[in-house]
């Protein structure tokens, strides 16, 4: 007689109820888990971490939360829990998260909004070693901000409360899908526009939170090489960039923030490979005492006013039925003029190029 696998006692931690429920809810299906103490912050899964302890095979931890976040309890939870496998869930992907939480001991680093599917297959891939990081708990004094807060830490709030319905709307359209299997045409089409919608909103809402996190990053100018960096941002964009776009032009430095100039390249090059389909030219060459980064591909062209190309959101008819959210061009245009250069853009008749000025540091 076969026995039956032990199912993985669970303890979840987020502030969302909503999206606890959905999770648990794919959890217990699965037939692999057994969800066995939930948590609504910090504080919360500590001490839901001591009161299980070892009887522990997994921890789900969300980030971002009230009171406690997950970064901070996560040392205090490994070390009440050192036989449970800390899995991080995030609902916004931030450079230098996944290895924040990799330092603090987690185990794994995962989005929000997984598919069940694919959730699950992350979970059970998982089977690593716990690290063990000890920690000691500490008191801390809370009190009011001497100013208002930044707007761009209002966006990442607003971005956060209204990500967590919006995930839970769209785990619960997959779950119906899957339990469901093949649909009647009509309603296989209803539910492909509603996730189609749930995503749209999901990808604007994670660039609008972006947009005003670069807006307000500190900036450490100083000498770049900009060839280096151009084949970075393109390795970045993915393959549809690495097999359309070539590099030209002289070796030429530029006074710059790395990263920045980084983040202006992948925005133009991740436009230029939605809107069009030919190949994708970067072109580095010298302009009255600036360094000039040409971005040009060949395709419909922008098709929106000269005074609205660089506005929040804007798109033009071409890209009004191809994935994007309006938001790459606005970017790159403040993080150019913050770094003391400029952005313009340009209709060629067999497409478009936009061009980067900054400082030369030759």
């Amino acid at each position: 007689m076969t026995a039956v696998p032990a199912r993985r006692r669970t303890l979840l931690v987020d502030d969302a109820e909503e999206l606890r429920y959905l999770v648990r809810l794919v959890l217990e299906r699965s037939g692999r888990y057994e969800v066995v103490a939930e948590a609504a912050d910090g504080h919360e899964a500590i001490a839901s971490a001591v009161a299980h302890g070892e009887a522990l095979d997994l921890v789900l931890l969300d980030l971002s939360m009230p009171r406690m976040d997950g970064l901070e309890a996560l040392p205090h939870v490994r070390r009440a829990a050192p036989g449970a496998r800390v899995v991080v869930l995030s609902g916004f992907a931030e450079a230098g998260t996944a290895e924040a939480a990799r330092l603090a001991g987690a185990d794994l680093y995962l989005e929000k909004g997984l598919a069940p599917d694919v959730l699950l297959a992350a979970l059970d891939g998982t089977d690593l070693v716990s690290s063990g990081v000890a920690g000691t708990p500490t008191t801390t004094v809370i009190r009011p901000a001497a100013a208002p807060p930044a707007a761009n830490e209002v966006v990442g709030r607003l971005a956060h409360d209204v990500r967590t319905p919006l995930l839970t709307a769209r785990g619960a359209v997959s779950l119906v899908r899957e339990q469901l299997g093949s649909l009647a045409p009509d309603l296989e089409d209803i539910v492909a526009r509603a996730e189609s919608a749930l995503d749209r909103v999901d990808r604007t809402l994670t660039a609008a939170v972006e947009h005003a996190r670069i807006g307000a990053a500190p900036l450490t100018p100083r000498r770049v090489e900009v060839r280096e960096v151009l084949v970075e941002a393109v390795a970045a964009v993915g393959p549809q960039a690495e097999n359309r776009t070539t590099v030209r032009g002289r070796v030429r430095h530029v006074l710059a923030d790395r990263d920045a100039l980084r983040r202006i390249v992948v925005n133009l090059v991740d436009n230029a490979v939605r809107y069009s389909d030919g190949p994708i030219e970067l072109v580095i060459s010298d302009a009255d005492g600036r360094v000039a980064i040409d971005v040009r591909d060949h395709g419909p062209g922008f098709g929106v006013d000269g005074q609205d190309l660089f506005a929040p959101f804007a798109r033009g008819p071409a890209g009004r039925d191809r994935p994007g959210t309006g938001l790459g061009l606005a970017t790159a245009a403040d993080v150019t003029r913050r770094l003391g250069g400029d952005l313009s853009a340009a209709d060629r008749g067999d497409g478009a190029t936009v061009t980067v000025r900054l400082p030369a540091a030759d």
